[in-house]
């Protein structure tokens, strides 16, 4: 409840506001993020909220490390990726070391960034916090013959160290170790020598200074697939949060990974694909969404934390062709593009476990076929649902789009999903010729076909505001097949197939039967051949 001060006095007002500023001090010596507020004097958005948290999780690794206190989980290495100006830095680089030392004095905290610049002013903005009367912990002191920005001391012997990657941790052990985007940007990304030399500095020289609780916190935009935190995620990290093992050594970090825009199922503030990470500071309407219109390594890598080879090793990014999605339809009904093309729908259905639960994802991709054999990808869909609501996805795509054939898999996964969308075709009386092909190839001999089609330059990929899937599609064609996904590809390779067999004259012959009389055929031929 808050005070009534109309009805206080001179003297009744200065107490009672000298009690809610020590009340505020209080509560900012055991809670990260009321210090961020005591420190910046603004509310903390909902991600850094989970910045905050993280942090003190980490701190927590330490008091049960020095108290003797066994801890099941441990959360000892922190992996953090956000956009920049998100306010990753000022909370793990500055609330952070504050939090830390005002906790225990004593630790030792070592400060790693890019550069010894940038080292300087991090340093001294901590140091300077200390030494203020915004300081709310009454033992954390700076010891009066240690000023340095960059190298000091508590009065309780607390030391902290901060350099760049060209300085030297040599005899400086630590509790703590802050790494705060040790890799400068775009171009130390794109050199071998660079990468080489940051991996040396933290495998060889940082690491071994870390003792006792040895807690680790990596901040870092990931420009490059090669830097620090892609050397140590598992081969074919795709933006999970979570508890996530080293590839080599198999410790365990806690990756914390908040694009711009939500992609993945795991994202730490539950947001659904599609919604912005701080809209109210930077959204679809601030510079950030013109960011995002122009999409390309920039927005995937600085904004989506997802960093894309410039080229893939299977499909080449130089093989993407463009249109303007809004061309589709300009012109007279019957001149107009899309009236031009034959228009098919293929699908990659994820079956359920035993639990219930989808291992992979259901992808609907539309395309359409012109005179000249050119392919335009038209729409897509991607989702993690149930069979009830990816087949109402596939009825209404069919529907907007006019589709004649539908390609998908043979085997089991029609045969367990087969029955069902053809009793939801009848009831909604939504018809086309579904086609079945065999999934027995690899992933990567299936999509040869696709990769062909690509090589030849003729798919098409559409631009506009409506085509926000887009980029994740390109984004999975240039990993394949080294990604932890690739349903959308498994897609398109079945496309291919089908294309391919359309191309030298293997089309469905006229029998006179309905649709429905040759699903139920086609149905009852799988079944045979399955057995």
């Amino acid at each position: 409840m808050a005070l009534d001060f109309s009805q206080l006095g001179f003297e009744e007002k200065r107490r009672a506001l000298s009690l809610l500023r020590e009340k505020e001090r209080r509560v900012a010596q055991k809670d990260i993020l009321a210090l961020g507020q005591r420190l910046t004097g603004f509310n903390p958005p909902r991600h850094q909220k989970v910045m905050g948290r993280v942090m003190q999780m980490a701190y927590h690794t330490t008091v049960d490390y020095y108290e003797g206190r066994s801890n099941k989980k441990p959360i000892q290495r922190v992996m953090l990726f956000a956009p920049p100006r998100h306010t990753k830095s000022w909370t793990t680089s500055w609330f952070a070391p504050v939090y830390f030392f005002g906790q225990n004095p004593r630790l030792r905290i070592m400060h790693l960034t890019h550069t010894d610049t940038f080292a300087q002013k991090m340093g001294n903005r901590i140091r300077n916090t200390i030494d203020s009367p915004v300081n709310p912990y009454d033992k954390l002191k700076l010891a009066r013959h240690t000023r340095a920005k960059t190298d000091w001391m508590t009065t309780l012997g607390g030391e902290y160290a901060g350099f760049g990657m060209n300085g030297s941790p040599t005899g400086r052990p630590a509790d703590i170790l802050i790494m705060d985007d040790i890799v400068k940007g775009r171009k130390e990304a794109k050199s071998d020598v660079t990468l080489d030399n940051i991996w040396d500095i933290y495998s060889s020289d940082v690491l071994t200074r870390l003792e006792g609780p040895q807690i680790q916190i990596l901040t870092i935009t990931r420009w490059s697939e090669d830097d620090p935190a892609g050397r140590i995620l598992p081969v074919g990290y795709n933006g999970e949060s979570g508890l996530i093992k080293d590839r080599i050594t198999g410790d365990v970090w806690l990756v914390i990974c908040m694009p711009a825009v939500a992609e993945h199922p795991t994202d730490p503030l539950k947001r659904k694909p599609g919604e912005w990470l701080w809209p109210e500071e930077h959204g679809p309407d601030r510079e950030i969404g013109a960011q995002r219109k122009r999409g390309g390594t920039t927005w995937s890598a600085l904004y989506q934390q997802r960093p894309t080879p410039e080229d893939g090793t299977f499909f080449l990014k130089k093989d993407f062709r463009h249109y303007q999605f809004a061309d589709l339809f300009k012109g007279t009904k019957g001149e107009r593009l899309i009236d031009r093309l034959a228009v098919y729908i293929s699908s990659d259905y994820a079956t359920k476990r035993e639990d219930g639960t989808d291992p992979d994802f259901t992808v609907h991709t539309v395309w359409g076929v012109d005179e000249n054999w050119n392919v335009f990808v038209l729409d897509q869909w991607c989702g993690k649902e149930r069979a009830d609501k990816w087949v109402q996805v596939w009825l209404a795509l069919v529907k907007k789009w006019g589709v004649s054939i539908a390609a998908e898999e043979r085997g089991q996964i029609i045969n367990s999903v087969g029955p069902f969308l053809q009793q939801k075709m009848i009831e909604e009386k939504v018809f086309c010729h579904r086609r079945q092909f065999t999934s027995s190839m690899n992933k990567v001999a299936r999509a040869q076909s696709l990769s062909a089609l690509y090589g030849e330059g003729r798919v098409f990929h559409p631009q506009g505001p409506e085509c926000d899937w887009v980029e994740p599609f390109e984004n999975e064609l240039l990993k394949f097949p080294n990604a932890s996904h690739d349903d959308r590809v498994d897609s398109g390779s079945l496309f291919a197939h089908m294309l391919g067999r359309i191309m030298r004259g293997d089309t469905p012959k006229k029998t006179g039967k309905t649709p429905a009389e040759e699903q139920q055929e086609l149905l009852r031929e799988l079944e045979e051949e399955d057995r």
